[in-house]
C-alpha cells in the first residue's frame, strides 16, 4: 500500500463524502489508525493531527 500526505479538510472529503480509505496517527499509541465508522470525530479532529490517504 502507498500513503499520501493529506489535510484534515481533505481527509474530511476523501473519508465522510467519497468513502475513501483516510488514516490518522494517534499520538499516545504511536500508529497510525484506519478511520471507521466508530471513530468519534471530535478526538480524530484535534488541533496538529496528521492525516494520509491509503492508496491501494
Amino acid at each position: 500500500m502507498n500513503y499520501q500526505a493529506i489535510t484534515a479538510d481533505e481527509a474530511i472529503r476523501l473519508y465522510y463524502e467519497q468513502g475513501k480509505p483516510v488514516e490518522f496517527y494517534h499520538d499516545l499509541l504511536r500508529k497510525w489508525i484506519r478511520m471507521n465508522p466508530d471513530c468519534m470525530i471530535n478526538d480524530v479532529f484535534t488541533r496538529n493531527r496528521k492525516f494520509r490517504r491509503v492508496i491501494e
